[in-house]
């Protein structure tokens, strides 16, 4: 017998899925077959749905993230490494509350071979799609750890980082320590005055905020540097969208303003 397979569709408001096909299928006494065509049809088509709702639960999540801060710290003495990280237990408490509001989670897969140690990230939507990001190591032997600490210390590094890249989050430093040099042809030049403004095409000019920058006293830095944060969370881009309308706004009523009067002058020279 003959199947005539139609597209799922929401024309007119109707939605004709692949199962529902499927099962007139059966009922019409197709061929094996014509029903293994259809069910791989149908897990095409569930495998394409999947992966949208992952992407629109992708999508929304970008505009509820939450702020990542590095706050534990490590240093191995003068001369040696010292840095800043943000701590897996803090990191994975603030996104998985918003994941799930979108449907979304993330687990590990863990492996070892050798020294090398191997991490998995996966990010799964509810409706099945999901997607890994993995990423490698050498057990972690400093400071002197031992055989576990070393490989408990790579793995939770690991966990981290292929976490942050597969949501696409960063974490940002709570020192309050940077300068920021800023083109001078860039927009947020004129309002992130304590950014050191350059014309990036002076060498010299360049080079001198450089040096600035590298020996800016850390407490300067500090100042400047919680300024600008707080204009920007306080002017942020839908504050800044909302000035660009208005001043829009504005100038189309300062043009109607001025046409109307050249008009009334043009008419009052007439009369």
């Amino acid at each position: 017998m003959a199947l005539a397979v139609v597209q799922p569709s929401s024309e007119s408001g109707v939605v004709v899925s692949v199962s529902s096909i499927v099962s007139q299928a059966i009922t019409a006494g197709a061929s094996v077959e014509v029903l293994e065509r259809l069910l791989a049809l149908q897990e095409r088509w569930e495998a394409t749905q999947a992966r949208k709702a992952f992407d629109a639960a992708m999508s929304e999540l970008r505009a509820d993230l939450p702020r990542i801060v590095k706050s534990c710290h490590v240093d191995f003495g003068a001369g040696r490494a010292a840095y800043q990280y943000e701590d897996l237990a803090v990191l994975t408490e603030a996104l998985s509350p918003v994941m799930a509001k979108v449907g979304l989670s993330f687990r590990w897969r863990t492996r070892s071979e050798a020294r090398l140690i191997t991490v998995t990230c996966v990010v799964a939507h509810r409706d099945g799609h999901m997607e890994e990001t993995t990423l490698s190591c050498p057990t972690d032997e400093s400071g002197s750890k031992n055989p576990i600490q070393a490989i408990g210390s790579a793995v939770s590094y690991l966990q981290r980082y292929t976490l942050k890249a597969a949501v696409g989050v960063a974490a940002a430093r709570d020192d309050e320590q940077g300068v920021l040099i800023l083109s001078q042809f860039t927009g947020a030049a004129r309002e992130l005055a304590e950014a050191l403004i350059i014309n990036p095409y002076d060498l010299e000019q360049s080079a001198a905020a450089m040096h600035l920058a590298l020996g800016m006293p850390v407490e300067e830095q500090r100042v400047r540097m919680r300024s600008m944060r707080n204009l920007v969370q306080e002017f942020n881009v839908y504050r800044w969208a909302g000035r660009m309308l208005m001043d829009a706004s504005r100038m189309r009523h300062r043009r109607r303003v001025v046409s109307r009067a050249r008009s009334a002058r043009l008419l009052s020279a007439r009369q």
